[in-house]
């Protein structure tokens, strides 16, 4: 009995040191055939942390020759959209982007990062611009006497509070940072895709396309999903044993619960974020 307790007690240990060691994200993804690493950006991005640690995972692996990014996102917060970009724009392998049913604002964003962007005819992509929507409580703060008292340390330090009406000059200073914000997303596109200024400034006007229009106008590449994508990486890379390793995203229960969220409650709890973003 004595041997079966210590066996369970070693076995313990082991289970709990590596739980641990999964938690503090330092265990490497294990590939141990020359692969592609398909990741999935889905739904609004609030964060990029998570996405970037586990591309830490595998992008140093000699095993993984490239990634596909499935790309089913309208967009999100500016930081970590342009974090992710950044990040696959700095990789050494090749990325190719498929986009899903939607991959709109941020999420084209993000695919504009990719050497190559794949899209089904039906895509909803382009959405091309800034967002900021702000909550305003004035009128019905008055209506029931609540007066917020703000103290502050200069003129413009609670601009679009939503407990003060706001001012024609507070709208000049966010609307030359949301042009600035979109100046950053033009440049960005211009960088990577061969698509004439006027026919950007044109499409880049908020509106959004099917990934059809997207391809004849230069912002998408071929009609595909992630396989035709995974099969002309196949050739390019002139490997044809190349394996597609499909990554498993592990959401925890609060991830997922507040990922199931509308986005205009996440967004109303978080009143002053600007957005790339395509908002039905």
């Amino acid at each position: 009995m004595k041997v079966l307790k210590i066996i369970f007690m070693i076995l313990l240990i082991i289970l709990v040191a590596d739980i641990i060691y999964i938690m503090s994200g330092q265990r490497k993804e294990t590939i141990l055939t020359d692969s592609v690493v398909l990741m999935k950006i889905e739904g609004v991005v609030f964060d990029s942390n998570e996405f970037i640690k586990t591309m830490d995972k595998y992008k140093d692996n000699h095993k993984v020759k490239a990634f596909i990014i499935q790309i089913n996102s309208p967009g999100g917060v500016i930081g970590p959209t342009q974090q992710i970009y950044r990040y696959i724009k700095d990789l050494k392998v090749p990325v190719y982007a498929a986009m899903d049913s939607v991959a709109a604002s941020g999420g084209y964003y993000i695919a504009a990062a990719c050497k190559k962007i794949y899209t089904l005819p039906g895509t909803l992509t382009g959405s091309i611009g800034v967002m900021l929507q702000l909550s305003n409580f004035k009128e019905l703060l008055d209506k029931v006497g609540i007066n917020v008292v703000t103290v502050k340390s200069g003129r413009y330090k609670d601009i679009g509070s939503p407990y003060k009406e706001i001012s024609e000059d507070e709208k000049m200073i966010l609307q030359e940072t949301i042009d600035d914000l979109y100046a950053q997303f033009i440049n960005d596109i211009k960088d990577n895709r061969q698509i004439d200024n006027e026919t950007i400034m044109q499409y880049a006007d908020g509106r959004v396309f099917t990934g059809a229009k997207a391809i004849k106008l230069g912002f998408a590449d071929k009609v595909g999903t992630t396989e035709d994508a995974f099969n002309d990486l196949k050739k390019v890379l002139k490997d044809p044993n190349l394996k597609l390793y499909k990554h498993k995203e592990e959401k925890k229960f609060l991830e997922k619960l507040v990922s199931k969220l509308p986005f205009k409650v996440r967004s109303f709890l978080d009143n002053e974020n600007f957005y790339y973003l395509y908002s039905l």
